[in-house]
């Protein structure tokens, strides 16, 4: 059983391809986005899901998931935007995401999907975003800032009222 696990493990390898790109937009900072797509042939550009959960110093790795392979065997590329506000370069990555250099967060977000665009990945109108909880933050504001970058957006549990919600008072917090 052992030995079949391993040829299907070398199997998943060869008929997948992981990478991160560094890039560098007009900020001038260096954003890393990993990317993941089937290693068939490629057809440019092609649907993408872009993924940012980006808060708190949180950094999401590239990992295994069968339902990312099963966009990846239907065409679609997924991608994880590393935008400051995670921790994937340290600690002053991710102090210039949060607070009053939130915008950074947006704007690296853009950028990575513009990024994408340009190097033909992708199409302005082709990208689902998608973001969970302080994710959904960003999805919300990014969508209504680039409305011709996105084909849809999906907002897991978003903490989109953060004012509200920071003022509400405990005793009506149910």
């Amino acid at each position: 059983m052992a030995r079949h696990m391993s040829l299907r493990i070398l199997r998943m390898v060869v008929l997948y391809l992981s990478d991160l790109i560094l890039y560098r937009p007009s900020t001038h900072e260096i954003i890393p986005n990993s990317k993941t797509v089937d290693d068939a042939p490629f057809v440019s550009p092609s649907s993408l899901l872009l993924y940012r959960y980006c808060a708190y110093g949180i950094s999401w790795d590239p990992d295994f998931s069968a339902s990312l392979l099963s966009l990846c065997d239907r065409g679609v590329v997924f991608a994880i935007a590393h935008v400051r506000g995670g921790a994937e370069l340290g600690r002053i990555w991710y102090d210039e995401g949060k607070m009053v250099h939130k915008r950074n967060t947006l704007s690296d977000y853009i950028a990575c999907a513009e990024h994408l665009v340009a190097y033909r990945w992708t199409s302005n109108g082709s990208i689902i975003a998608e973001g969970g909880s302080a994710g959904g933050l960003l999805m919300g504001v990014v969508t209504n800032m680039r409305l011709d970058l996105w084909a849809g957006c999906i907002l897991q549990c978003p903490f989109l009222d953060a004012v509200v919600t920071m003022c509400e008072h405990p005793a009506r917090v149910h």
